[in-house]
């Protein structure tokens, strides 16, 4: 293996407080920035004993300011336990769930300024009768409920409320009423009512629309500089997205059912997912598939971290295979009818062949990055997407892959490339297992990922059959 190259950290090369100035440590034996080595002392700000000052100590609350605290206190312990009581109703009733922004400040006047408004709550509570229903009925009022404010691709319903603070009567009696009355139903639209009055926001529609025909573009510019054209596209009618918000929109009657079974096929006015076949060239001998639709953003009206579900799928096949774009539409609409996501590393069982048609033994797939697709991420105007290759695997392939820790995916991808697969599904192909080197290639590849692990978690050592 030869000699372990050795670094010095660079913030260690000056006296920077480190205390790794006055010789040679190894990169594993030098401290982090900061710290001191025993044996040597830095002083940094040290300021003289003379110019120590005590802290003041705390000024006593006045009467007043004592009062106050404990109407606030209260106050706080009041309203409390009318949200609580108000929950409790509402889950009786089936109500959804409504979530109240908090200001998390400090309630308490000690550590901080009442407004006008506080003062004068305050001090109309101090001013009554001690402990008598008239207090009561001054600080237990009922709050008034505000319309919803925003609703974001179903996000939690945000509640605004403001606390009424009124002045009591002059009649004991009819304070003491209002105080005992039990607190009004609150009379809440129903998830369908607000989901259909955001379908019906025409500007909103507007935005969605715009944002989605950009991305639209974007994406068909990124296939182009990375794939060409297309040899064709499943379904024909693939194009461009329109922007316009059409004249019926928001009409009950305007709206078309889509069969989730056949996305690729719908009659509706947007395309939800088609799949783009690229034929071979000299430099990639094989057709390519590529899912359009898994990054448009359908529910976006702004640009967010990643759009839509974040990426597209792509799969690589010997010849013109019907299959392939069809075991593309599978996973695509098992995330489009689940919500879920995948990611570069995942193993798929798919408990049958790869191709429906045939006897293949490739009966399961994962996840990887496509080598014509070099940048992990690409960006859209409406966020960040990745392309992530589909590739076949037998059932003795996967068993491979699951007994190597962490790496296995990788592993099992570096075997189909030495045994001359690469990144190409082939449902006629042998398992990889056949080879005449197949143990020579399985062990290459797990000796490297038990090296990288080694490396990595810093147990690696000069001899590189070994591990501590």
């Amino acid at each position: 293996m030869g000699k372990k190259r050795q670094f010095k950290r660079g913030d260690d090369k000056k006296g920077n407080g480190s205390g790794a100035s006055s010789g040679f440590l190894p990169a594993s034996q030098q401290p982090p920035p900061g710290i001191v080595i025993p044996g040597e002392t830095v002083y940094e700000d040290r300021r003289p004993a003379s110019g120590y000052q005590a802290p003041a100590p705390p000024s006593e609350l006045s009467e007043e300011e004592l009062e106050l605290e404990r109407v606030n206190r209260e106050w706080l312990a009041r309203k409390a336990a009318r949200k609580a009581e108000q929950d409790a109703a509402d889950a009786k009733l089936n109500l959804p769930v409504v979530h109240k922004k908090v200001d998390m400040a400090d309630p308490f006047p000690a550590t901080r300024e009442l407004s006008e408004e506080e003062l004068a709550e305050a001090s109309r509570a101090a001013a009554l009768d001690g402990g008598g229903a008239n207090r009561d009925a001054a600080i237990d009022t009922n709050d008034a409920v505000t319309d919803i404010d925003d609703v974001d691709h179903g996000a939690d319903l945000i509640e605004g409320a403001d606390d009424a603070h009124g002045a009591t009567t002059s009649e004991d009696s009819e304070s003491s009423s209002k105080a005992s009355a039990p607190p009004p139903v609150r009379q809440r639209k129903s998830i369908m009512e607000l989901i259909e009055e955001a379908n019906n926001d025409v500007e909103l529609e507007a935005a969605r629309r715009q944002l989605v025909a950009s991305a639209w573009r974007a994406r068909d510019n990124v296939y182009k500089q990375l794939f060409g054209k297309p040899a064709y596209v499943t379904p024909s009618s693939y194009r461009e997205p329109s922007s316009e918000v059409p004249a019926n929109f928001g009409k009950k009657d305007s709206v078309t059912d889509v069969d989730v079974a056949t996305p690729g096929d719908t009659i509706s006015e947007e395309q939800h997912l088609a799949v783009l076949a690229y034929g071979p060239d000299p430099q990639a001998p094989y057709w390519k598939y590529v899912t359009a639709g898994l990054a448009t953003p359908w529910g976006q009206t702004e640009p967010l971290q990643v759009s839509g579900f974040g990426f597209e799928l792509m799969i690589k096949t010997p010849t013109d295979s019907p299959w392939a774009a069809q075991f593309l539409r599978t996973l695509a609409f098992y995330t489009f009818n689940y919500s879920t996501t995948i990611s570069q590393g995942v193993r798929l069982r798919l408990n049958s062949p790869i191709d429906p048609a045939s006897e293949s033994e490739l009966r399961n797939a994962f996840i990887w990055y496509p080598d014509e697709a070099p940048d992990s991420l690409y960006e859209l105007p409406s966020g960040l997407f990745s392309i992530m290759l589909v590739a076949g695997m037998t059932d003795e392939e996967l068993r491979f892959a699951d007994s190597v820790e962490d790496y296995g995916t990788w592993c099992i991808h570096a075997l189909l490339k030495q045994a001359g697969y690469d990144q190409v599904t082939d449902p006629r192909r042998d398992c990889s297992s056949k080879s005449d080197n197949y143990n020579e290639m399985k062990n290459s590849v797990r000796n490297f990922a038990e090296m990288f692990r080694a490396n990595r978690e810093g147990k690696f050592t000069a001899d590189d059959t070994s591990f501590s």
